[in-house]
């Protein structure tokens, strides 16, 4: 047919045009179908194949079962197997199991179960993991001691890489004042045992591991028996008690531990009791005394809940805690690949030695560079937990003859003043006037930023850190005076001297709990003789308790 040309030209030209737009398309459809149906039958070929291997071992297992129920049935019966040939088993349909094996009567076609792959798989292809990587770790066991910042996103990454038992034990019940750091818990579980909130939210992570709870604080009593259930020691706590106690209880027990701490905005990690230290060619295991042989001063000791944390510090430091245990857990794989071998997060160019030497991470959020590394002493000979020489027993743990607490000051009068120079924040109500001119000071020894989070109308701060320098007393009487003159200023009457009569001045002491007013108390007692100076006890905590319960509680 020919297109005639004319009125009619467009519309044969239209008519063209729509023939080839509903030809081709036509022939689209058909390839796509085709195709798809190509896939559909190479799909149901490789169903078949699976079907009919699954038949051949059901097949199989009948004819096993029919044999030992033949065998059974005609006990006395001759057999002649001298031309039996032996058949090749099929392998048995996997079983899932709860540890994310695979197995069947005890065999294995896959050594993880088909989930597990999928769950791992980021991990297991690294060469530093492997399956025999991730195998080590469904076997292995980790406790987590404190479940607080340092613990929450330790156990977090410890579940989500299939760790196969993970043992968490702390005392304390979560709170509100915990979520700003400890991921864990959620606002939903405040009130519960810290324990409770974490197995919570790691089944729901992850369900496959085992997770066993302990809802108290570890004890002397059963720290040695404890830990010999478990591979690997976290030490997550916050207090050197604590630390020295995990210390000594992982030596007897045998356990490494991975040591954290955090506070403000730094961090410090240390790998503990871990028979990979070589030295020469010995191994050279050090613990926690052989790091720190004498503790802390207590008075310098701060919680976070004391010095303040940077939430994302404290979890750098629990991830780093986290990554240690795990390559501990498959440092066997890593020494397998070529050229490489097992070691902790240290830089040989960082410690001016090889990087199996002794050494401690450091961390700090406001420094450059923010990590670095610090040799420590390592293993010392007189060392009195780990050494040849040492005395440690599991009995003079349980039987009390170690006292952390007094080993770490602690043991120490609550009180460092008399009755008389104590008050409560009732009597100080009722005796003072902070508005009459030049009579009754309230000094407040917080630092400044927790001052500013509210205080006492008509306080005065002082640092005690600030406090306790030796020139700062002419600080602390240029503050009062000041307060003086504008009171006498208000009063509209005449500025005398700094304390003119000492009979007539009295200083009120109050800091947060009521354990540094004390420590400040007697510095004025010593740095202003003659001065009426009294500690307000329980401080602002027992203020807001008391006297004023809408005062900021942080």
């Amino acid at each position: 047919m020919v297109a005639r040309v004319g009125a009619e030209g467009p519309t044969n030209a239209t008519s063209f045009q729509n023939i080839r737009q509903c030809t081709f398309p036509s022939l689209f459809v058909v390839t796509r179908k085709m195709d798809s149906i190509d896939v559909a039958v190479e799909s149901l070929r490789f169903q078949i194949v699976q079907t009919e291997a699954v038949l051949k071992n059901l097949k199989f297992q009948l004819a096993e079962v029919e044999k030992e129920q033949q065998q059974h049935s005609q006990p006395n019966a001759s057999r002649d197997l001298s031309h039996a040939q032996p058949q090749t088993p099929t392998p048995p349909i996997p079983v899932s199991q709860p540890n994310g094996l695979s197995q069947t009567n005890g065999t294995s076609k896959w050594p993880l179960e088909a989930e597990n792959y999928k769950r791992y798989g980021r991990q297991l292809i690294l060469p530093q993991v492997g399956l025999q990587g991730q195998l080590n770790l469904t076997d292995a066991s980790v406790l987590v001691v404190g479940v607080g910042g340092l613990g929450c996103p330790a156990a977090a990454y410890l579940a989500a890489a299939g760790v196969g038992t993970i043992g968490l034990i702390d005392g304390d019940i979560a709170e509100i004042s915990n979520l700003h750091r400890q991921i864990i818990h959620t606002s939903s579980t405040v009130g519960k045992h810290k324990v409770d909130s974490a197995v919570q939210y790691l089944r729901e992570l992850n369900p496959l591991p085992k997770y066993n709870s302990y809802p108290k604080n570890l004890s002397p009593d059963f720290a040695v028996e404890l830990f010999k259930d478990y591979d690997i020691i976290l030490d997550c706590t916050d207090r050197p008690t604590s630390r020295y106690l995990i210390s000594d209880a992982a030596v007897l027990a045998g356990n490494p531990i991975v040591s954290g701490s955090a506070l403000g905005t730094e961090g410090q990690l240390l790998v503990l009791n871990d028979g990979s230290i070589v030295q020469g060619k010995q191994p050279r295991k050090f613990c926690y005394r052989c790091v720190f042989p004498k503790p802390p001063p207590p008075e310098t000791v701060l919680s976070c809940g004391e010095g303040g944390i940077f939430g994302p510090v404290v979890g750098v430091m629990g991830v780093l805690m986290a990554t240690e245990v795990l390559k501990l857990l498959i440092r066997d794989t890593y020494d397998q690949q070529p050229g490489r071998s097992y070691r902790h997060i240290v830089p040989e160019q960082d410690i001016g030695g090889p990087p199996d030497q002794p050494s401690m991470l450091l961390y700090s959020a406001t420094s450059e560079p923010m990590f670095r590394t610090v040799r420590v002493k390592g293993k010392r000979e007189d060392c009195l937990s780990c050494s040849c020489s040492s005395t440690l027993s599991q009995e003079s743990l349980t039987s009390g003859s170690v006292d952390y607490a007094v080993f770490c000051g602690l043991r120490t009068p609550t009180s460092l003043l008399e009755p008389e120079e104590r008050c409560s924040p009732e009597d100080f109500i009722q005796n003072s006037d902070l508005d009459a001119p030049g009579c009754v000071f309230l000094v407040d020894v917080r630092p400044k930023t927790e001052f500013d989070l509210g205080h006492i109308s008509g306080s005065i701060n002082a640092p005690i850190q600030d406090l306790e320098e030796t020139d700062y007393g002419n600080n602390v009487s240029d503050t009062i005076r000041q307060a003086e003159l504008k009171r006498r200023s208000d009063s509209k009457q005449s500025a005398g001297s700094i304390f003119p009569h000492a009979q007539e001045k009295y200083v009120y002491i109050i800091c947060r709990q009521g354990n540094d007013s004390q420590r400040a108390a007697k510095t004025f007692q010593r740095k202003f003789p003659g001065i009426k100076v009294c500690d307000i006890i329980g401080g602002l905590d027992a203020w807001r308790k008391t006297i004023d319960p809408t005062f900021p509680d942080y």
